[in-house]
């Protein structure tokens, strides 16, 4: 829902991988060297995803831990869900 292009989903994609510690900008940007990102790239991008998310319906893609970006807990629990079941999710709460 947050996601607008692939190298969105991407960024999500690696964030996913890094675990609840996440990732530096700068390593997420090194990992996807074929998008030409830079770290700043990558902070824009996450924080335009949040502000999407955030509109929709409440929530944040990804949080601040230190200097990184790590996905939230409500971003890893519907990990794999399908639209609808989020907003059925969502609606319920």
């Amino acid at each position: 829902m947050a996601c607008t292009d692939e190298v969105d989903r991407a960024i999500i994609e690696e964030l996913h991988h890094a675990g609840p510690y996440g990732m530096l900008p700068r390593d997420v940007a090194s990992r996807l060297r074929e998008y030409k990102l830079k770290p700043w790239n990558v902070t824009q991008r996450i924080r335009r995803m949040n502000k999407k998310l955030d509109r929709l319906i409440g929530q944040k893609a990804a949080e601040k831990v230190g200097k990184g970006w790590a996905l939230t807990t409500f971003l890893r629990e519907t990990w794999g869900s399908a639209k609808e079941e989020l907003v059925n999710k969502i609606v319920k709460v």
